[in-house]
Protein backbone atom coordinates (compact mmCIF):
# COMPACT_ATOMS: atom_id res chain seq x y z
CA UNK A 1 0.00 0.00 0.00
CA UNK A 2 1.64 3.35 -0.95
CA UNK A 3 0.41 6.50 1.37
CA UNK A 4 0.39 9.84 0.01
CA UNK A 5 1.06 12.75 2.17
CA UNK A 6 -1.21 15.98 1.37
CA UNK A 7 -0.21 19.51 2.16
CA UNK A 8 1.40 22.42 0.92
CA UNK A 9 4.95 23.06 -0.09
CA UNK A 10 7.14 25.55 2.25
CA UNK A 11 7.23 27.66 -1.48
CA UNK A 12 3.43 27.39 -1.69
CA UNK A 13 3.11 28.90 1.62
CA UNK A 14 5.43 31.62 0.80
CA UNK A 15 3.57 32.82 -2.02
CA UNK A 16 0.46 33.10 -0.10
CA UNK A 17 2.22 34.95 3.19
CA UNK A 18 3.66 37.41 -0.12
CA UNK A 19 0.82 38.17 -1.46
CA UNK A 20 -1.37 38.89 1.90
CA UNK A 21 1.49 40.92 2.58
CA UNK A 22 1.13 42.96 -0.84
CA UNK A 23 -2.49 43.36 -0.20
CA UNK A 24 -2.06 44.24 3.14
CA UNK A 25 -0.04 47.24 2.60
CA UNK A 26 -1.98 48.44 -0.42
CA UNK A 27 -4.77 48.12 1.89
CA UNK A 28 -2.92 50.59 4.75
CA UNK A 29 -1.63 52.74 1.97
CA UNK A 30 -5.27 53.57 0.86
CA UNK A 31 -6.91 53.79 4.04
CA UNK A 32 -4.24 56.24 5.25
CA UNK A 33 -5.17 58.70 1.86
CA UNK A 34 -8.81 58.30 2.64
CA UNK A 35 -8.34 59.40 6.26
CA UNK A 36 -6.20 62.55 5.48
CA UNK A 37 -8.82 63.36 2.79
CA UNK A 38 -11.70 63.55 5.18
CA UNK A 39 -9.72 64.94 7.56
CA UNK A 40 -8.98 67.98 4.45
CA UNK A 41 -12.63 68.28 3.28
CA UNK A 42 -13.47 68.93 7.12
CA UNK A 43 -11.41 71.65 7.42
CA UNK A 44 -11.99 72.77 3.87
CA UNK A 45 -15.75 72.77 5.18
CA UNK A 46 -15.11 74.92 8.26
CA UNK A 47 -13.62 77.39 5.87
CA UNK A 48 -15.95 77.50 3.53
CA UNK A 49 -18.82 77.87 6.14
CA UNK A 50 -16.24 80.75 7.71
CA UNK A 51 -15.90 82.88 4.66
CA UNK A 52 -20.07 83.18 3.90
CA UNK A 53 -20.32 84.19 7.73
CA UNK A 54 -17.67 86.91 7.92
CA UNK A 55 -19.33 88.40 4.21
CA UNK A 56 -22.28 88.45 5.74
CA UNK A 57 -21.21 90.13 8.69
CA UNK A 58 -18.87 92.42 6.15
CA UNK A 59 -22.56 93.43 4.30
CA UNK A 60 -23.51 94.19 7.80
CA UNK A 61 -20.83 95.97 8.75
CA UNK A 62 -18.90 97.52 6.31
CA UNK A 63 -15.66 95.85 7.29
CA UNK A 64 -14.26 92.87 8.62
CA UNK A 65 -14.74 91.99 12.21
CA UNK A 66 -12.44 92.87 14.14
CA UNK A 67 -9.58 90.51 15.99
CA UNK A 68 -6.84 91.87 17.38
CA UNK A 69 -4.92 88.36 17.18
CA UNK A 70 -4.95 85.61 14.33
CA UNK A 71 -8.23 83.50 16.17
CA UNK A 72 -8.48 79.83 15.22
CA UNK A 73 -11.30 78.90 13.39
CA UNK A 74 -13.76 76.18 13.64
CA UNK A 75 -14.81 73.58 16.33
CA UNK A 76 -11.53 71.14 17.38
CA UNK A 77 -14.26 68.60 18.99
CA UNK A 78 -13.74 70.41 22.21
CA UNK A 79 -10.20 70.63 23.03
CA UNK A 80 -9.34 73.17 25.19
CA UNK A 81 -6.78 75.76 24.57
CA UNK A 82 -6.22 74.17 21.19
CA UNK A 83 -3.63 76.76 19.24
CA UNK A 84 -3.88 75.88 15.62
CA UNK A 85 -1.21 77.33 12.67
CA UNK A 86 2.00 76.34 13.78
CA UNK A 87 1.97 74.53 16.80
CA UNK A 88 5.61 73.13 16.87
CA UNK A 89 7.50 76.58 15.33
CA UNK A 90 11.32 75.53 15.58
CA UNK A 91 12.40 76.85 12.30
CA UNK A 92 10.06 79.26 10.82
CA UNK A 93 9.01 77.26 7.54
CA UNK A 94 8.00 78.07 3.98
CA UNK A 95 4.25 76.86 4.97
CA UNK A 96 3.39 80.16 7.65
CA UNK A 97 4.22 83.17 9.53
CA UNK A 98 6.06 82.39 12.87
CA UNK A 99 3.97 81.57 15.80
CA UNK A 100 0.60 79.93 16.01
CA UNK A 101 -2.97 81.02 16.57
CA UNK A 102 -5.63 80.94 19.40
CA UNK A 103 -9.11 81.01 19.59
CA UNK A 104 -10.36 84.59 20.12
CA UNK A 105 -13.81 84.51 21.78
CA UNK A 106 -14.47 88.20 20.64
CA UNK A 107 -14.13 87.12 16.83
CA UNK A 108 -16.00 84.12 17.61
CA UNK A 109 -18.90 86.57 19.40
CA UNK A 110 -18.96 88.81 16.15
CA UNK A 111 -19.60 86.02 13.62
CA UNK A 112 -22.08 84.07 15.92
CA UNK A 113 -25.40 85.55 14.64
CA UNK A 114 -24.04 84.88 10.78
CA UNK A 115 -22.22 80.92 11.81
CA UNK A 116 -24.75 79.26 13.90
CA UNK A 117 -22.83 76.01 15.21
CA UNK A 118 -18.91 76.29 14.89
CA UNK A 119 -18.15 73.74 12.45
CA UNK A 120 -16.04 70.96 13.20
CA UNK A 121 -12.16 71.22 11.94
CA UNK A 122 -9.79 69.14 11.81
CA UNK A 123 -7.50 68.23 14.47
CA UNK A 124 -4.99 66.37 11.54
CA UNK A 125 -1.49 67.25 11.96
CA UNK A 126 1.07 68.31 9.18
CA UNK A 127 4.76 68.88 9.08
CA UNK A 128 6.07 71.51 6.65
CA UNK A 129 10.39 72.27 7.06
CA UNK A 130 10.47 70.75 10.49
CA UNK A 131 7.55 72.65 12.04
CA UNK A 132 3.78 70.96 12.87
CA UNK A 133 0.77 72.68 11.56
CA UNK A 134 -3.37 71.94 12.78
CA UNK A 135 -6.28 73.86 11.48
CA UNK A 136 -7.11 77.12 9.98
CA UNK A 137 -6.72 80.64 11.21
CA UNK A 138 -7.87 84.49 10.23
CA UNK A 139 -5.28 86.84 9.71
CA UNK A 140 -6.47 90.21 9.54
CA UNK A 141 -4.39 92.96 10.54
CA UNK A 142 -6.78 96.02 12.36
CA UNK A 143 -4.89 98.96 10.66
CA UNK A 144 -7.27 97.78 7.50
CA UNK A 145 -10.50 96.38 8.48
CA UNK A 146 -11.23 95.92 4.78
CA UNK A 147 -8.57 93.88 4.21
CA UNK A 148 -9.01 89.87 5.49
CA UNK A 149 -7.21 86.30 4.59
CA UNK A 150 -7.76 83.03 5.85
CA UNK A 151 -4.88 80.62 6.30
CA UNK A 152 -5.91 76.93 6.40
CA UNK A 153 -3.45 73.98 6.42
CA UNK A 154 -4.14 70.64 4.35
CA UNK A 155 -2.03 66.88 4.60
CA UNK A 156 -0.71 66.19 1.52
CA UNK A 157 0.57 67.57 -2.27
CA UNK A 158 -3.65 69.11 -3.14
CA UNK A 159 -4.94 71.42 -4.58
CA UNK A 160 -6.47 74.25 -2.63
CA UNK A 161 -10.32 74.49 -3.19
CA UNK A 162 -12.13 77.00 -4.79
CA UNK A 163 -14.17 79.05 -2.80
CA UNK A 164 -17.16 80.94 -4.11
CA UNK A 165 -16.93 84.61 -3.88
CA UNK A 166 -13.07 84.66 -2.28
CA UNK A 167 -10.89 87.14 -4.52
CA UNK A 168 -8.11 84.78 -4.96
CA UNK A 169 -6.37 81.45 -3.62
CA UNK A 170 -2.74 81.08 -3.39
CA UNK A 171 -1.17 78.01 -2.33
CA UNK A 172 2.48 76.34 -1.01
CA UNK A 173 3.48 73.09 -0.44
CA UNK A 174 6.45 71.78 1.67
CA UNK A 175 6.84 68.20 3.35
CA UNK A 176 3.21 67.26 4.90
CA UNK A 177 1.66 70.07 4.55
CA UNK A 178 -0.26 72.28 1.89
CA UNK A 179 -0.88 75.73 3.06
CA UNK A 180 -4.01 77.65 1.65
CA UNK A 181 -4.32 81.08 1.71
CA UNK A 182 -8.03 82.12 1.02
CA UNK A 183 -8.27 86.08 0.16
CA UNK A 184 -11.50 87.53 0.90
CA UNK A 185 -12.33 90.39 -1.55
CA UNK A 186 -11.24 93.74 -0.47
CA UNK A 187 -13.84 95.84 0.97
CA UNK A 188 -14.76 99.49 -0.72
Amino acid sequence: MKRTISGFTVVELLIVIIVIAILATISIVAYNGIQARAENNKTISAVEAYVKAIQLYAIDNGQYPSTNTWPCIGDYGGVSGIVCGAIVDTVGSTCNYSGGAAVSSAFDAAVAQYLGKKPLISLQQTECDGDVYIGAFINRNDANPKALNILMFLKGDVVCPIVVGIQSTSRAQAGTTTRCIVNMPLLP
